[in-house]
C-alpha cells in the first residue's frame, strides 16, 4: 500500500490556486494569472507575504499605472523572496526588466509548474464529471459512454477510444471498469451522451471552451495539451489483508524499511494496565498510475481520508 502522501489541506489549498491560474491562462489573461500566482499564500514566511502585498498593491488605488511603478515593485519583491521561490523569482525578474509584459513573465515560470496550471483545471472538470457519471448510473456502462480498444497501432491520439453503442449494451461487451472520460485537451473526444454535456457546460462555467486549449498553445508553445483518458473506475490488484490484535495504539504492524535493514521483527507488546485489545485489519493492493490509494481506502472504510477527519480520531 503506498503512502498516503502530504498533507491534504495544503494539497487543497495549492490546487485551488493552480486553477484559479490555469482558468485565466485558457482565457489569454496573463496579468491575471500573474497576479493569482504571486498573491498571499496561507503557508508563506511572513517576508513572502510582505513582497507578495507589495505586488498585490504596486499600483495604488487613484494612481496612474506605470511601467515604472511596476518595475520597482518587482525589484522590491524579489529581495522578499528567498532562493527556493524559483519560480516567483524568475517572473519578478522578467518583470523588473519587462515591466507590464505578463506573457513573458508568464514564460519565464518554469514549464512543469505552467502545464500544472492547466492540468489542475484539467482534474477539476474530469473530477465533477465523474461524479455525475457515478450518480447516473455507478454499475451500469450506459450508450454514449467512452472505452478504450486495445489495439497494436496506438500511433495516433485517441484513435482506440470507442463510443459505446446498443449493440455493445446487448451483447455485454464492455463494463463500467472500462468506463473512461476525457482529460480535456485540442484532439479530446467527448462522450456523446449527458456526460459530454456535462463537461462542456463546466468549461463553460469556468469561462472556458474547448477551443481555449487551442488558443493558448498559440500563446505559449509549451503549453500544448491534446488530452488524455482517465478511466472513470479502477479495481486494485494484488489485494492482501490480514487481521491483526494488538494493544498499544502506537504499536507499529507495518515493518518499516529501517525495521528490515536492522533486522528487527514485528512484535506485538503485551498490554499494559488499563489497555483494551484493538484489532486492525492491515491491506496491500496495486493501483495503475494516476490511482490512489488515499481514494481506495476511502471507500473501503467509507470515512474521509482527509487531515481535518484524521487529526480529530482519538488513540484509545
Amino acid at each position: 500500500m503506498t503512502s498516503t502522501g502530504p498533507n491534504v489541506i495544503h494539497i487543497l489549498k495549492t490546487f485551488v490556486f493552480h486553477k484559479k491560474t490555469g482558468i485565466a491562462v485558457l482565457k489569454g489573461d496573463f496579468r491575471k494569472a500573474i497576479d493569482i500566482f504571486m498573491s498571499p499564500k496561507p503557508d508563506d514566511r511572513p517576508d513572502a507575504t510582505r513582497g507578495r502585498l507589495d505586488w498585490e498593491n504596486r499600483f495604488p488605488k487613484g494612481e496612474e499605472e506605470s511601467p515604472e511603478k511596476e518595475a520597482q515593485a518587482a525589484a522590491r519583491v524579489i529581495k522578499c523572496l528567498n532562493r527556493f521561490m524559483t519560480a516567483e523569482n524568475a517572473a519578478m525578474q522578467s518583470l523588473s526588466r519587462f515591466p507590464m509584459d505578463y506573457r513573458r513573465a508568464f514564460r519565464c515560470i518554469p514549464k512543469t509548474l505552467r502545464m500544472m496550471f492547466l492540468h489542475a483545471v484539467q482534474s477539476l472538470v474530469w473530477n465533477r464529471a465523474a461524479s455525475h457519471r457515478i450518480k447516473l448510473n455507478p454499475t451500469h456502462i450506459l450508450p454514449g459512454d467512452l472505452v478504450m480498444m486495445k489495439q497494436e497501432d496506438d500511433s495516433i491520439k485517441g484513435s482506440n477510444v470507442h463510443l459505446v453503442t446498443e449493440d455493445d449494451i446487448e451483447t455485454n461487451r464492455f463494463s463500467i471498469v472500462d468506463v473512461v472520460l476525457p482529460l480535456m485537451g485540442t484532439k479530446s473526444i467527448l462522450p456523446t451522451n449527458e456526460i459530454g454535456d456535462v463537461m462542456k457546460n463546466l468549461l463553460q462555467e469556468l469561462g472556458v471552451t474547448i477551443n481555449s486549449f487551442k488558443e493558448v498553445q498559440i500563446q505559449d508553445n509549451d503549453l500544448a495539451l491534446h488530452g488524455d483518458y482517465r478511466k472513470l473506475l479502477v479495481r486494485p490488484t494484488d489485494f492482501t489483508y490480514t487481521i491483526q490484535e494488538y494493544f498499544d495504539p502506537k504499536q507499529p504492524l507495518l515493518q518499516t524499511d529501517l525495521m528490515a535493514l536492522n533486522g528487527e521483527d514485528i512484535i506485538i507488546s503485551p498490554p499494559e494496565d488499563g489497555q483494551k485489545k484493538k484489532i486492525a485489519m492491515i491491506v496491500g493492493f496495486t493501483l495503475p498510475s494516476s490511482s490512489y490509494a488515499t481514494v481506495a481506502l476511502r471507500e473501503l472504510m467509507k470515512k474521509p481520508t482527509s487531515s481535518e477527519y484524521q487529526k480529530d480520531l482519538k488513540l484509545e
